[in-house]
């Protein structure tokens, strides 16, 4: 695939051959100078795409559907994350995004953090689908909100809690099945309650080495470390 062709989110297209971008979309064609007859590609946030060629102004035609270039990874990871300061956590939405992971969750921890307004939830959506954009993906990272860590990792197949203090294995020991929930806690990290609450929907306590890292670094490598391809 062209690594320079520009790239839309349009998250329902019809099975006829030309469609009408949205709105977001049809500023960001206006600002990028998409010309009358360039080739572009189109993608809905859930794996479809298609190459398409600008008919002008927000006007779209369908020229063919196209093979998933950017397969998604082999492991179905959530990152469940406490929220972080609004630089920090948009450049750990837009990094996760890039490295694949398949679904954010946002939790409230116990050591209370800021909650997040409408308008940061907005800007963390949108980051996402830039970073989608750029990296190639046609999956869009959908981001969540729930009370607490425990709600965050209840019905998770298998799930990490990363904790500095954890005497259990390293991550990078871990072999992660075909969806994982990996947790990582605020900057005044987990408290005792919420750490036994996750052992008791059989989590796993575990560590990145021997280093106290930032919240979105630990995030980063853990992402990593899971994603290996």
């Amino acid at each position: 695939m062209n690594g320079s062709r520009h790239r839309f989110l349009v998250e329902d297209w019809p099975a006829a051959s030309r469609l009408t971008l949205p709105e977001s979309e049809a500023r960001h064609a206006k600002v990028a100078r998409v010309r009358d007859g360039e080739e572009i590609e189109i993608f809905d946030g859930r794996g479809r795409s298609a190459l398409g060629r600008s008919l002008g102004g927000a006007a779209i035609e369908i020229v063919e559907q196209l093979p998933d270039f950017h397969r998604e990874p082999g492991v179905d990871l959530t990152l469940a994350v406490a929220p972080l300061k609004k630089d920090r956590f948009e450049w750990l939405i837009e990094k996760a995004t890039e490295i694949g992971v398949a679904r954010i969750v946002v939790f409230e921890p116990q050591r209370a953090v800021a909650k997040p307004s409408e308008r940061k939830r907005e800007r963390w959506h949108q980051t996402a689908i830039a970073a989608a954009k750029q990296c190639g993906r046609t999956v869009v990272p959908p981001i969540d909100e729930t009370p607490d860590l425990e709600r965050a990792i209840r019905g998770a197949p298998q799930a990490v809690v990363l904790h500095e203090r954890s005497q259990g294995p390293q991550l990078a020991d871990i072999e992660p099945e075909k969806s994982l929930t990996v947790a990582i806690g605020p900057e005044g990290g987990f408290t005792d309650r919420e750490v036994a609450a996750a052992e008791q929907q059989g989590a796993t306590i575990a560590c990145l080495g021997q280093r106290v890292l930032r919240a979105e670094t630990a995030a980063l490598v853990a992402c990593a470390l899971v994603i290996r391809s």
